[in-house]
């Protein structure tokens, strides 16, 4: 295994060791974060399992991963925004998305195509954080921002799902020119993946101080 994948190993594991610490401190929208991030470690440590047993194609898993990381992380934003209009629309985005995923490799892609609901749903989950950014600038609410949990975590969000937008857009076109490219360019999005799971550590480790 290429040692740049076990700092992405540790960037999870560390989400997982801090969110099950600090367990008890984590209000409702969070447990959905938890739950996320102990899902994604389980699904990293799973794959490098098969790779190692010889199951070099794991295209399939793309059509199962997409819907459950963003159903997780949308409830996220749907239990922060419980109390507003907002939430009945991210509601009605998530049955919608959902519906999408699993009529997707039934009629338009085949399993062994590179799912492109993962490039729509980042789309979808940048949206949510800059509402949530938004949310925070009209309110004034949050005295000091780097001692609030969200903070941290809708910053998680916001910057990886950008990056895996552009990544997942370009994804075939960047194996269509270059596999040697195309294993460079996941090299250094591997840092954006590092970034993600260490801001969301941070994220738990401040909800020790609500």
């Amino acid at each position: 295994m290429p040692f740049y994948l076990y700092f992405n190993i540790a960037s999870e594991l560390s989400a997982v060791i801090l969110g099950t610490i600090f367990l008890k401190s984590l209000d409702k929208k969070f447990i959905f974060l938890y739950a996320f991030v102990c899902y994604a470690f389980a699904t990293e440590v799973g794959l490098h399992i098969l790779s190692k047993l010889g199951a070099h194609n794991t295209l399939p898993g793309t059509h199962f991963y997409g819907p459950i990381e963003f159903l997780l992380l949308s409830l996220m934003y749907y239990y922060h925004f419980k109390s507003s209009k907002i939430s009945k629309w991210i509601l009605f985005i998530l049955v919608l998305f959902e519906v999408y995923c699993i009529t997707n490799p039934l009629f338009i892609q085949g399993l062994y195509e590179y799912s492109n609901t993962r490039a729509i749903s980042g789309l979808i989950l940048v949206f949510f954080s800059i509402l949530y950014f938004h949310d925070v600038m009209v309110e004034t609410k949050i005295g000091k921002l780097s001692a609030e949990p969200m903070i941290w975590i809708n910053t998680a969000i916001l910057l990886y799902f950008s990056a895996n937008l552009f990544y997942n857009v370009l994804f075939t076109m960047i194996l269509e020119y270059s596999r040697e490219f195309s294993k460079l360019v996941s090299v250094y999005f591997t840092f954006f993946n590092v970034l993600f799971y260490l801001l969301i550590a941070i994220g738990f480790f401040k909800t020790k101080k609500i």
